[in-house]
């Protein structure tokens, strides 16, 4: 798949977005799957970053590019926070985190947005 479609790049992100936001928020007494941290914290394992570090990276000479690739991993570094916060059980930071990762995952968006302009990915 030489481009991902940006359709398909938010769906998927956003199940992974929302799967991981009921664990940050999930009771801590409940019986709930905790992810491994390094599934979350790695920028490498989602849909978007095989994208990125497979088949995307013949687009690495493109500034878009690097913008997405760059917020991508900010996303996933904050998301690893958060998921230490939350385990560590310091709620507050992990809020903080959370409102972080928002921005971050806005952001993300508006720059796969020009970067699927560039590349041609809504074919």
């Amino acid at each position: 798949m030489p481009v991902l479609h940006l359709q398909d790049a938010v769906l998927q992100h956003a199940e992974w977005w929302d799967a991981f936001e009921a664990f940050l928020h999930a009771d801590p007494n409940a019986a709930i799957h905790a992810p491994e941290r390094q599934d979350v914290a790695r920028d490498d394992r989602c849909a978007i970053g095989q994208w990125l570090h497979g088949d995307g990276a013949q687009f690495s000479n493109l500034a878009a590019y690097q913008m997405v690739k760059n917020l991508h991993k900010e996303l996933h570094d904050l998301s690893g926070m958060a998921w230490q916060a939350r385990v560590a059980g310091n709620l507050a930071l992990m809020e903080t985190v959370i409102g972080d990762i928002h921005k971050i995952r806005h952001d993300l968006f508006m720059a796969w947005d020009a970067l699927n302009d560039i590349i041609g990915g809504y074919d």
